[in-house]
């Protein structure tokens, strides 16, 4: 799981911010120790606010 703040003034969307938490996940391979135990499927859970407004997106990472 991955929190981003969004903020309007930075941030080109909510979806952009989003789908950076997602790569960010992937780039610094934050599942890695799971699948080395032999979890074989994996949610990863970007979640981005913006005051009391929240969004989120998932991505299921099967093996």
């Amino acid at each position: 799981m991955e929190l981003k703040l969004f903020d309007p003034l930075y941030d080109e969307s909510v979806e952009e911010t989003l789908s950076s938490a997602l790569r960010q996940i992937e780039d610094k391979q934050y599942t890695a120790s799971l699948h080395a135990v032999g979890i074989t499927n994996v949610l990863e859970m970007a979640i981005t606010f913006d005051g009391k407004r929240v969004w989120i997106k998932t991505k299921e990472q099967p093996l």
